[in-house]
């Protein structure tokens, strides 16, 4: 997802300090996810939806174990990633990062992919089912 914040860079760079500088500087912000995408990288909030619908279709222990440990995987991988990034670059510390970024991002992503999104998507694939 850095590449979202280096593409960004780039057009700001680039572009005459303009009122559609900031509109255009925003379309750089994708340029991560499709990275990420073509990569076959997988992010936090991307395994909800194939995790979440076994799960609440099934509702077995065993389902719930491989989903939590996918998650735990996914989750450290991307929170070291991101802390490394932001730590070595030399932008914050890692008690910063901590307070001001990973947990709040935890959080939300959290409730907002794994809870609303989940719940959603999965009375969309069941509706009319008995």
């Amino acid at each position: 997802m850095g590449m979202s914040l280096v593409a960004q860079g780039v057009l700001r760079h680039h572009l005459p300090d303009t009122q559609s500088r900031t509109l255009i500087t925003s379309l750089g912000y994708p340029v991560g996810f499709i990275v990420v995408t073509l990569g076959r990288q997988q992010l936090y909030t991307e395994t909800t939806l194939t995790a979440c619908l076994p799960l609440l279709h099934h509702r077995t222990k065993e389902v719930l174990v491989n989903v939590l440990r996918l998650w735990a995987v996914v989750f450290i991988g991307n929170m070291i990633g991101a802390a490394l990034f932001a730590i070595f670059s030399g932008d914050v510390s890692w008690r910063t990062y901590l307070t001001h970024y990973g947990v709040p991002v935890f959080l939300g992503n959290s409730i907002g992919g794994l809870v609303f999104v989940s719940a959603l998507n999965h009375a969309q694939a069941t509706h009319g089912e008995d």
